[in-house]
């Protein structure tokens, strides 16, 4: 086997191995929401998240401050995304069932991502177009499941659940389609992976800490809060991020694609093993629906499928 050949072969397993382990966090952190409240969790996660590549950029990759002034409106844009991305993450894994509220996402990303592109002014293929369409249905199918077996209701109706669910959604999937554009630019600016990670987290924790309940301290010393933290913030925040690094050096882009896209059907599958979370067919469909489209949503592997089927 030759060199390059390896290298595809173990980053497409690194890239596999974040996707699994978002997967399990995902089941995890909507498992324990339901008992904790989401700006606890949300802030004693990312605190932990945050200290630990603040280290890292301390020891091994320390920043400039004037090459951070230079760049300060878009830091300060990446911590606004951040802030929206994450807490609505938080807040919808307390709502819906885990594997839903990741498909919405992922199903809302790519409508967002063209709908920036068409506002550039540049071309969207006719191709691109059709996928968009049948995503937002997909995402809407998606939406409907999550009211009809929604884990959390804070409203008092069913009406305005769906209404600020929708919402939520939208500015997750937004707030996710901005950090991609917005991090890319930092990086070309001479920021690494990690450095990017230490300087996006300030404002969400800034936020969350003001919106902290008063009896906050209370949970700290529930069963096992510290050893479900540790495990959060190592396996599911600290560790992905590397493992994805690594992935992106060494993968195909394709692969990278593929295997990413069939995230929120790895969630459904570990969400067999949680009691508290239903099993039905419809979500399955619905889910290898999406999946499907946002496989066909690559142009390389649209274009890879149709010289198979044309073979055949």
């Amino acid at each position: 086997m030759s060199h390059d050949s390896e290298n595809r072969i173990q980053g497409s397993g690194y890239i596999f191995a974040y996707a699994f382990i978002g997967a399990v966090i995902d089941v995890l952190l909507s498992h324990l929401l339901q008992n904790l409240p989401v700006f606890v969790l949300l802030f004693w996660t990312f605190s932990g998240t945050w200290s630990g590549f603040v280290l890292i950029t301390l020891l091994f990759r320390p920043v400039r401050w004037s090459h951070i002034r230079v760049h300060l409106p878009l830091i300060l844009l990446i911590n606004i995304v951040t802030a929206g991305a994450w807490a609505g993450l938080f807040i919808g894994l307390k709502w819906i069932e885990p594997s839903l509220m990741v498909a919405i996402i992922f199903g809302l990303s790519p409508v967002m991502g063209a709908a920036y592109e068409y506002y550039q002014g540049r071309e969207i293929s006719s191709h691109y177009r059709i996928v968009i369409v049948g995503l937002t249905m997909t995402a809407g199918l998606l939406l409907y499941f999550a009211v009809e077996h929604k884990r959390y209701n804070p409203f008092a109706s069913v009406w305005l659940f769906s209404v600020c669910l929708l919402l939520l959604s939208g500015l997750t999937a937004m707030s996710l389609s901005a950090y991609t554009y917005l991090s890319r630019h930092l990086h070309q600016q001479d920021f690494s992976a990690v450095q990017v990670q230490t300087l996006r987290f300030p404002l969400l924790l800034i936020c969350v800490a003001l919106a902290l309940p008063q009896d906050h301290r209370q949970y700290l010393s529930s069963d096992h809060f510290w050893s479900y933290l540790a495990v959060i913030v190592l396996l599911g925040n600290i560790l992905p991020l590397w493992l994805l690094q690594k992935g992106i050096q060494r993968a195909p882009a394709l692969h990278i694609t593929i295997i990413i896209n069939v995230s929120p059907l790895l969630t459904m599958i570990f969400e067999l093993f949680d009691p508290t979370l239903q099993y039905y067919h419809g979500k399955l469909l619905a889910i290898l629906l999406l999946c499907g489209l946002l496989m066909l949503s690559n142009e390389k592997l649209f274009l890879r499928i149709r010289q198979t089927l044309k073979q055949v």
